[in-house]
């Protein structure tokens, strides 16, 4: 298992600063991935991810040369970056091939470049898709029904269809 250990590095972006602000950025990065890639690859591509990086906070290094010159000068592209990243990078790469593998991180350092992230576990994928389809099922009055289809308490069903994230 890969270590969640991350340099502190100077300018760095925090995190997203919500729940929902995280989520939005993966189901977004996740979506262009699909997109991209079409849903079969897109998914594989994502399950890789989950697999060898859900659950850790991670440093992804600079897309902009400037802001990350010393990957320039000595061509590493992962100056700067965890070792979780690192690896995460080569076993992309052992997976999908090496150009592939590349074009797939590359598109990762440019969505999230100069951040710390937080990769999704399963469980949380899950529990996004979960509250979604109790909220789109929620209408108002029946909410002792979705606890029970989902066999949960009724405050906690009830939190779950009425909060923002």
């Amino acid at each position: 298992m890969l270590t969640a250990a991350t340099p502190k590095m100077p300018g760095a972006l925090p995190m997203p600063n919500s729940r929902r602000q995280n989520r939005e950025t993966f189901v977004r990065l996740f979506q262009s991935f699909v997109n991209e890639y079409g849903e079969v690859d897109g998914k594989k591509i994502v399950k890789h991810i989950v697999d060898n990086a859900g659950g850790m906070r991670i440093w992804v290094p600079s897309s902009n040369p400037k802001l990350n010159q010393y990957a320039a000068l000595n061509n590493d592209p992962l100056h700067g970056c965890s070792d979780c990243f690192r690896r995460l990078w080569l076993s992309i790469c052992r997976e999908f091939g090496r150009t592939y593998g590349r074009t797939i991180m590359n598109k990762i350092v440019c969505e999230l470049g100069n951040q710390r992230v937080h990769f999704p576990c399963h469980h949380d994928i899950f529990r996004w898709e979960r509250n979604e389809k109790m909220k789109n099922q929620y209408t108002g009055k029946n909410i002792a029904e979705i606890a029970l289809r989902w066999n949960m308490s009724v405050p906690q069903a009830q939190k779950i269809v009425t909060e923002e994230d």
